[in-house]
């Protein structure tokens, strides 16, 4: 596949095809033995299959949207920058559901070969998203209430 397939392809598993538990479709575009970063798959979590089972367990945490805002193709990599706008619906890192919104970045490298992502690499404003998830605002700001008293 072309540098410019891959990148389209990965921006449809992202927005589309991810988010709809689309296996046929990430079966077709992840090698299945696929390298993902141990930090989003935790409790050893490996390969297409660990890929479709934490889909699976954020399709039950998470309620909303992703969306690639900026994308840069080069050699056998692509990069992409994510915001994700969600509802908190079920337990996440103690968590228990709040149904707050939030809305998070982050940037995620994927590796090909042969058309079919090798390896995932992610980092997400995983601050930001835990002071929303506990009702915070998301720059680390006190909320409004708190700036408002004298």
């Amino acid at each position: 596949m072309s540098l410019e397939e891959n990148r389209k392809n990965l921006i449809y598993f992202l927005e589309v095809a991810g988010p709809a538990l689309d296996f046929e479709f990430i079966d077709s575009f992840v090698h299945p033995d696929v390298v993902l970063p141990a930090e989003h798959f935790p409790a050893g979590m490996r390969g297409v299959d660990g890929l479709k089972e934490g889909l699976r367990s954020y399709d039950t945490i998470f309620r909303g949207s992703v969306n690639v805002t900026d994308s840069i193709a080069e050699a056998d990599k692509v990069a992409v920058r994510i915001v994700t706008k969600a509802n908190h619906i079920g337990e996440f890192l103690g968590i228990p559901p709040s149904g707050h919104y939030f809305e998070c970045d982050e940037i995620m490298i994927a590796d090909f070969k042969d058309g079919k992502v090798v390896k995932f690499s992610r980092t997400a404003d995983l601050y930001s998203l835990m002071r929303q998830l506990r009702g915070g605002p998301p720059n680390g700001d006190p909320p409004s209430s708190v700036t408002d008293q004298h």
